[in-house]
């Protein structure tokens, strides 16, 4: 399963105050790396950048785990994401993040599924509490170390004398 995340649509729905804007982004980014790192999902975050000189193509790079995407100039998240799942050959595999019914609408049109950002911050925290937490490598005291090593010593020392 691919996730698209509608960005803007996800930050402001979990900041009521933006400002600064850059700051709050970034950290969208750092919440949403911490969470596909635990979880192992595939996610990509489309922000709208129409009203920045971006050109004609969208500028995308990955923030840690998480691919980042701003649009060319004059496209919406919107409008990119609905490109970007009709050349996708199954739209059944892709999950957009999104609490605009009216996208919803145009997304489900092309066989994809939904998903208000409300109910995947709770699939978020129910994925979170049902991975195991990753078991700490065994580690050795001192003096369990020191027995190991005698014992060790004993019979390289017995096997050398054959």
């Amino acid at each position: 399963m691919h996730y698209f995340i509608d960005g803007y649509n996800f930050l402001f729905r979990l900041y009521e105050e933006v400002d600064p804007l850059r700051q709050k982004r970034e950290e969208v980014l750092s919440l949403l790396h911490e969470k596909l790192k635990k979880l192992k999902l595939k996610m990509t975050i489309v922000f709208d950048s129409h009203h920045a000189d971006n050109g004609d193509l969208p500028t995308r790079f990955d923030h840690l785990s998480l691919e980042v995407i701003y649009t060319p100039t004059n496209q919406t998240a919107d409008a990119y994401i609905l490109e970007a799942l009709s050349w996708k050959k199954n739209c059944s595999q892709e999950l957009v993040i999104t609490s605009d019914k009216r996208l919803a609408k145009h997304i489900e049109a092309l066989g994809a599924r939904v998903q208000s950002i409300e109910d995947f911050i709770e699939f978020l925290l129910k994925k979170e509490k049902n991975v195991s937490p990753s078991k700490a490598p065994l580690q050795e005291s001192p003096e369990e170390f020191a027995r190991l090593l005698e014992a060790f010593e004993k019979r390289f020392k017995k096997e050398q004398d054959f």
